[in-house]
């Protein structure tokens, strides 16, 4: 492992500046990790889906709030129907209804996402 990333609190870095570098030099196992760890959101769902690891992808943006989820869906949809149509529609019904039994919860408007089922 990557000292810098092990030790992250003892040094001070840009953590954009090294989930780039270690993406560009190939560790993205790295870059995820820092991503992922420093709630860089875009940059784990970019590297993950570069590598098409949609189902990985498609998890971590489940594991989001709901307004990151959200913006993420609307976002990166289109792909994810197109590799994960059922996973990816399970998501869109959680988002856009109260199966949680939550009845404070905050509710996407699924006309928001009907263009993501039109190809």
């Amino acid at each position: 492992k990557i000292q810098f990333i092990s030790d992250q609190d003892q040094v001070d870095f840009d953590v954009e500046v090294a989930i780039k570098v270690c993406r560009h030099a190939g560790y993205f196992d790295h870059a995820l990790e820092l991503a992922k760890k420093h709630n860089y959101h875009d940059w784990y769902l970019q590297i993950q889906f570069s590598k098409q690891n949609y189902k990985d992808g498609l998890e971590y943006i489940s594991d989001l709030d709901f307004i990151h989820a959200e913006s993420n869906i609307k976002k990166y949809g289109t792909m994810l129907i197109k590799n994960l149509p059922s996973e990816t529609t399970q998501l869109l019904k959680s988002l856009c209804t109260r199966n949680t039994g939550d009845k404070k919860r905050q509710l996407a408007n699924p006309d928001d996402f009907l263009q993501l089922f039109i190809r």
